[in-house]
Order: structure tokens, then C-alpha cells, then sequence
């Protein structure tokens, strides 16, 4: 056999070797998974300008993103109709925490909350933009960002549904950002 016909068989091995634990990774039957974190002890700060005016606007009943504002009229930003596509990707991304943020309270911190939860609970099959891996890059980054906000002091319940959302987000994210678009929402994916 000539080196190209060696090295065509060393490389077809190795992919054949590959694929199943390849598969064996990105697959739910894992037996072999890591825990859960169970807490967090480090937060990466988010360093981007904060508008503390959006709990204001929801006070009012308007939830504002993307350049769209939408009437709430009383009900959580979860249930509505998205004014736009790109309207529904930021509610999803969870960026605008860093605006809660802004307006730190008690009360705040229950609203933060209780949006995370609606949305944890509104979300639990993976389809439509909520589940775009660049949406859940996105989302993961502001969570962690934002753990104080939505994690100081929280009941373990909470804590524990957050924690174990958190966990399935990143489980998604390790397994398929190669199949996430070229470009920026690969590198977030990553």
C-alpha cells in the first residue's frame, strides 16, 4: 500500500473510531454525565450599559426590546405575541436583566425571578427562537452574568430550577455549537 492509500486508511479509522463516541457525547443516553453544579461561585460581571427605566416600563405594563415596545396587559412577556422576530430573540437572550439589574430591589429581584421561572416553565421543549443556540449562548451568558439578581438569597427550589436549567442549556451547547451559523452565533455557541 502506497503512503496516500495508508494514510486515506489511518484517517477512515480514525473517523470510524470517532463516531460512535462522537455520538456517545452529544447523546441524552449518556451514563457517564458530570453532576449538576449545585451552586455558583463565581459570576462574570456584565459590562454592558444598564437602563434601569424598564422596570418602569413593565410597572406600566410595556415591555420595550429590539426598538419594539409591547403591551403586556398584565401578562408575563412569555405569553404574548412577539411584536417582531427580533423582539422575541432578545426576550429570549435575556440581555435586558442587566436593566433589572440596574434597578436592584427586593421587588426587582422577585420579578426577575419570577420571569426566569415563567420562563423555564414555558420552555421546557426545545423549539422556536428560545432554543436558537446563539439565543442560548446569549441566555446563558446573561444568567450567569446576572446570578446575583436571580440567585442571592432565593429559596432552594428556584435556586435548584435554575441551576438545572442552566445545566441543560450548557449540556446543549457543548454538544451542538458545530452546528450552530458560521461567524458570530458559532462564537457564542463556543
Amino acid at each position: 500500500m502506497d503512503d496516500a492509500g495508508a494514510d486515506h486508511a489511518s484517517t477512515t479509522a480514525g473517523w470510524a473510531s470517532r463516531g460512535p463516541f462522537a455520538f456517545l457525547r452529544r447523546s441524552r443516553l449518556r451514563r457517564h454525565r458530570p453532576a449538576a453544579a449545585e451552586e455558583l461561585l463565581i459570576a462574570p460581571p456584565d459590562l454592558r450599559t444598564q437602563d434601569p427605566s424598564l422596570v418602569d416600563e413593565i410597572d406600566a405594563g410595556m415591555f420595550g426590546l429590539a426598538g419594539c415596545v409591547a403591551l403586556l396587559h398584565g401578562r408575563s412577556p412569555f405569553t404574548i405575541e412577539p411584536p417582531n422576530a427580533d423582539w422575541e430573540r432578545e426576550l429570549h437572550g435575556f440581555g435586558w436583566l442587566r436593566n433589572l439589574e440596574a434597578g436592584r430591589s427586593l421587588d426587582v429581584e422577585t420579578l426577575a425571578r419570577e420571569l426566569v421561572r415563567e420562563w423555564i416553565a414555558g420552555n421546557r421543549r426545545r423549539q422556536g427562537r428560545a432554543w436558537a443556540l446563539d439565543v442560548v449562548a446569549r441566555r446563558v451568558i446573561a444568567w450567569l452574568s446576572h446570578a446575583a439578581l436571580l440567585l442571592d438569597g432565593a429559596d432552594k427550589r428556584p435556586y435548584s430550577a435554575i441551576m438545572r436549567s442552566l445545566d441543560e442549556q450548557v449540556m446543549l451547547l457543548s454538544t451542538a455549537w458545530r452546528s450552530a451559523s458560521d461567524g458570530y452565533p458559532r462564537l457564542l455557541a463556543v
